[in-house]
C-alpha cells in the first residue's frame, strides 16, 4: 500500500511539472499513429496507444542515461573548452574549468531518469497485459 501511495505521489509531481509537456508529446504521437493505423478492434487501438506512450518515455529515459554517461561528458567538455577559448581570446588570464570541476558542474544540473521510467513502464506493461488478454478473447 505504501508503494502505491508513493507511485501516486510521483505521478502527481510528474504531471504538475514541466514534464507534462513530454507526456503530451507522447500522447500526440500515439494519437497520430492510432489514427493512421486504425485496427478493427478498440482494444488493439488502445494497446497501440499505451505502448507508444510507454515506449516514448522509455526512450527518453535511455537518452538521458546516455547523456549522463562519461563519454558524452568528455564531448561536452571539449565543446565547452572550444567555446571558452573563442570567447576569452582577449583575456588570457582567465582559464577554463578543468574536467573535474566541469563534471561537478554537470552533476548539479543532472536530469533524473526515475520519472521517465516510472511513467513509461506502467504504460508499457499495461499495453502488454491488455494485448495478452485481448488476444485470448
Amino acid at each position: 500500500m505504501i508503494k502505491s501511495k508513493k507511485m501516486i505521489a510521483i505521478f502527481k509531481r510528474y504531471f504538475a511539472k514541466k514534464d507534462l509537456k513530454n507526456f503530451l508529446i507522447g500522447a500526440g504521437i500515439a494519437v497520430f499513429y492510432t489514427v493512421l493505423h486504425r485496427g478493427p478492434y478498440f482494444i488493439f487501438n488502445l494497446v497501440n496507444f499505451l505502448f507508444i506512450i510507454g515506449l516514448y518515455h522509455l526512450v527518453l529515459g535511455l537518452c538521458v542515461i546516455i547523456g549522463n554517461s562519461g563519454l558524452f561528458k568528455i564531448f561536452t567538455y571539449q565543446n565547452y573548452k572550444r567555446k571558452f577559448r573563442l570567447s576569452a581570446r582577449d583575456n588570457p588570464t582567465i582559464r577554463p574549468m578543468d574536467l573535474g570541476e566541469y563534471t561537478k558542474e554537470l552533476h548539479k544540473n543532472r536530469r533524473s531518469v526515475k520519472n521517465y521510467f516510472i511513467v513509461g513502464l506502467p504504460f508499457f506493461l499495461l499495453s502488454y497485459l491488455i494485448a495478452i488478454i485481448g488476444s485470448r478473447l
